[in-house]
């Protein structure tokens, strides 16, 4: 995960690169522990939050420890962590057809990984609250082009196809409630330094 845009230098502990000028940083990116990069662009910050509030209340069978925050630090990381987006925006799709993609998923075998408690892909249910439309879509088409160490294979679908599956995929409602950045912040501003530094003292850079 690399973080542009800080001058000066950052000491930030195990697994982190640290340079001066510009800072360039390497976090949450071992083996088994999902990259950071773009969690802007994939990730809903409703569900971040709630995330961080409590990962197994999410996801009962996670890696992901509980770590202690008040509601202005749990704040603060969601709004840093939204602003970690590729540096060209993902297009936005057209409105796939959920109806027409049942079968593609299913010629696709695509829950031959994609099943709870299953050790090769995340189970597929309820990601609607998580997941933006325009991520899942670019991910189906070229899994590698967002997550370059993906194990998903490119199954060379068509937008009109992706755009299809992403329909079928998020039939939960695609914008949740409940998350607000806090005052004078919002999703589209430089994350700030307090969001780098919190992200930091509470050991996220060491996996």
């Amino acid at each position: 995960m690399a973080l542009d845009g800080v001058g000066g230098s950052v000491v930030v502990g195990v697994g982190v690169q640290v340079v001066r000028g510009p800072v360039s940083v390497g976090i949450h990116g071992r083996i088994g522990v999902p990259d950071l990069d773009r969690i802007g662009d994939k990730t809903h910050p409703a569900w971040l939050s709630q995330w961080l509030q409590d990962p197994k209340t999410v996801l009962p069978n996670t890696r992901m420890p509980h770590i202690p925050l008040t509601a202005t630090e749990r704040d603060t990381l969601v709004h840093f962590l939204m602003n970690q987006r590729g540096k060209t925006p993902l297009s936005i799709p057209q409105k796939g057809n959920a109806i027409r993609s049942q079968k593609l998923f299913e010629d696709a075998q695509c829950d031959r990984c994609h099943r709870p408690n299953h050790a090769i892909g995340p189970a597929l249910k309820n990601i609607g609250g998580k997941i933006r439309t325009p991520w899942l879509v670019a991910y189906l088409i070229r899994p590698a082009d967002l997550v370059p160490n993906a194990r998903m294979p490119d199954y060379e679908f068509s937008r009109t196809q992706a755009q299809d599956l992403t329909a079928f995929l998020l039939e939960a409602p695609s914008d949740p409630s409940g998350f607000s950045f806090p005052s004078g912040q919002n999703r589209n501003q430089q994350y700030t330094p307090d969001g780098l530094s919190l992200f930091v003292r509470k050991g996220c850079a060491g996996c």
